[in-house]
């Protein structure tokens, strides 16, 4: 895993905002969390704050 910054994260999450249930973005990624995308977010996922906490 990629080591981010703790103020770079901080920014990311001020823009990209945090959201729990996944959704398409508007290039129509599966997103979800601080815009985390990968082969492991997909329609009705729903994750925890903590979980979005880890998924940088």
């Amino acid at each position: 895993m990629i080591m981010i910054p703790p103020l770079l994260l901080n920014l990311i999450k001020r823009f990209e905002g945090q959201r729990l249930k996944a959704y398409q973005c508007p290039a129509g990624v599966w997103t979800i969390g601080y815009g985390h995308t990968g082969n492991d977010v997909f329609k009705d996922l729903v994750i925890t704050e903590q979980k979005a906490e880890s998924l940088h």
